[in-house]
């Protein structure tokens, strides 16, 4: 089974969703040469879901009742021309990063039902780039698609069997969590609170991007001067503030930079990215307890960000704490096991405290997770 994201423009659907064409229509490539003849195309549209029951199904497995999903095995053998699913899609993404609405939706029957305020419904065989919203003028059919998706919705996060679902201990959960599988989401919109709609807002986007390009090649003073655009029209923008410190920050002006992140905690709470930032101005102005504090923060949140750890090294190493770097440096690297930098610094540790062997075994491993880092070859 092979999935591949595909290069539609994003344009054709306002906002990068994933309850969008531009997001969801993603080739999926079944190879079975024994079951499956070759270049038999199946055109009716299916779900990640349905890829465990139809492997299940090829290979004679009868799957658990619990399992999610349909075998599309009717449709490859040309028994059916359709399945008629119903695909749920979700993104927490504006919400999770720009404090905006979440977006959910439904594809069903030839039509995308997107549930936002205000509810969109598009007729993706006649209108595939989803640019004429058909809610105002097909009451009915936006009555059922609605209909559809409040019943697929309650099945889907109200399961019948809430036995079914996994229990892990709290080692196996920390495991994970660094591992990327877990992490910590914002608390969910309070009932009846009112957020915006990211689909509304395109335009203010691009010009955030713009900004964050203009970080990338160095121009901060632009990217200042972007943001402040941005934030003169909504300021409550938690991420222009956000990134409008990094720019302070990257000027070497922390106590300006400790401004915006101080302002952008107010409205982007649980943020690592601003915990990380904050801590790393707190540590230019030697203040290591309040760097410590941010850095730890920024674990909670993100338990697989080894830059945290690598600042909080530092702090131990300035201490002289070198068991507690040791320390350190191992869940760095065990948080992240592609981090060379995470690698380099334990190597370093090892060289400094004369276990030698350990130190070439971790510039080796820097090596090998980036190829292009020259340090490590160089200490070896």
């Amino acid at each position: 089974f092979f999935k591949q994201k595909t290069a539609y423009e994003i344009k054709e659907c306002d906002w990068s969703s994933d309850v969008c064409s531009s997001d969801l229509r993603v080739p999926l490539i079944i190879w079975y040469p024994k079951e499956i003849p070759a270049n038999k195309t199946v055109t009716d549209f299916v779900r990640s879901i349905d890829i465990l029951p139809t492997a299940l199904d090829y290979t004679n497995i009868k799957p658990h009742p619990d399992v999610q999903g349909t075998s599309l095995r009717p449709l490859m053998e040309g028994t059916k021309d359709s399945l008629n699913l119903v695909a749920f899609s979700e993104t927490v993404a504006p919400y999770y990063h720009f404090n905006w609405s979440m977006l959910e939706g439904i594809r069903h029957d030839g039509y995308l039902y997107i549930h936002t305020d205000p509810s969109e419904l598009y007729d993706l065989n006649a209108d595939p780039k989803e640019l004429t919203d058909l809610s105002g003028s097909d009451p009915k059919r936006l009555a059922r698609m609605r209909s559809i998706f409040e019943k697929e919705k309650a099945r889907i996060k109200n399961p019948d069997n809430l036995e079914s679902q996994v229990k892990m201990d709290s080692e196996t959960q920390e495991r994970l969590r660094a591992l990327g599988y877990i992490f910590s989401a914002p608390k969910e919109p309070k009932p009846g609170e009112k957020l915006d709609n990211p689909r509304f807002k395109v335009a203010m986007l691009e010009e955030y991007f713009k900004g964050q390009s203009a970080i990338a090649v160095e121009k901060y003073e632009k990217a200042i001067e972007i943001f402040d655009g941005i934030l003169e029209k909504e300021p409550n923008f938690g991420r222009a503030v956000l990134e409008k410190g990094l720019a302070y920050l990257k000027l070497k002006e922390p106590e300006k930079a400790i401004e915006q992140y101080d302002l952008a905690e107010q409205m982007l709470p649980g943020s690592s990215e601003l915990y990380f930032g904050r801590g790393q101005c707190y540590m230019n102005l030697k203040n290591y307890e309040k760097a410590k504090a941010d850095f730890l923060k920024a674990l909670e949140v993100n338990p697989a960000k080894s830059e945290a750890f690598i600042m909080l090294l530092k702090i131990k190493l300035r201490q002289k704490d070198l068991k507690g770097a040791h320390a350190l440096l191992l869940k760095a690297v065990e948080a992240n096991m592609k981090s060379e930098v995470a690698h380099f610094e334990l190597a370093q540790l090892y060289r400094i405290t004369g276990k030698y062997a350990e130190a070439k075994n971790e510039y080796l491993q820097a090596k090998n997770a980036n190829p292009n880092f020259a340090a490590a070859p160089l200490m070896l």
